[in-house]
């Protein structure tokens, strides 16, 4: 599947998707929450702050273009690395260095709905850290984590652990784990900042 950023400067192609995917997540932490509001996307979380995230290897995630325009920022120095196109600002994944996992954003997908998205991957496998969503989360989100949550991506981790799905890595340089695009961190002030816009 080809996938794209908002203006089309940045695409890539991922091999065996939707198969070797665990599916839709959402989550409604601060920290996702943080990072759209950042980029000035916050329209791009749904009506509980909900990001969309469909995790896949980095071995089936190959930039075809515009990967010199690919940023990168973390929420605090250990923070998950999170990326996105620089030339429209959209957000593209979250990864952790040595970890088999691209968490893809939704918004670089092709799909034009809900319904699109529905009928290309399913529902909705699992909605985590509910208890930082804005208003009332769906019924079926969990606070935190429930065990549900930890089946729907464990499996998927470990296999790539064991079958080395991280390894030719998009955002990351191999052996070191370097980061391709060195990221920004932000301060604490900024952090609060991003806080009291999606809290008050």
């Amino acid at each position: 599947m080809n996938v794209q950023c908002q203006c089309g400067q940045v695409k890539a192609h991922i091999k065996n998707f939707p198969h070797q995917s665990p599916g839709r997540l959402v989550c409604y932490c601060d920290d996702c929450q943080s990072y759209l509001h950042y980029l000035k996307k916050n329209d791009l979380l749904d009506a509980n702050g909900g990001t969309e995230i469909v995790p896949v290897y980095p071995v089936n995630f190959q930039f075809t273009q515009g990967q010199d325009l690919v940023r990168g920022i973390r929420l605090s120095p250990k923070g998950l690395y999170r990326w996105y196109a620089s030339c429209c600002q959209t957000p593209i994944a979250n990864t952790q260095a040595k970890m088999p996992w691209i968490g893809m954003l939704s918004s670089m997908l092709p799909y034009k709905s809900e319904t699109e998205r529905t009928q290309a991957l399913g529902n909705v496998k699992s909605r985590v850290m509910g208890a930082f969503a804005l208003g009332q989360p769906p019924a079926d989100a969990s606070s935190k984590f429930k065990p549900k949550d930890f089946l729907s991506v464990v499996p998927f981790i470990l296999k790539g652990l064991v079958t080395g799905k991280n390894k030719n890595h998009p955002f990351f340089k191999l052996p070191s784990y370097e980061p391709k695009s060195a990221p920004y961190v932000l301060t604490l002030e900024e952090r609060k900042t991003l806080l009291q816009k999606i809290y008050g």
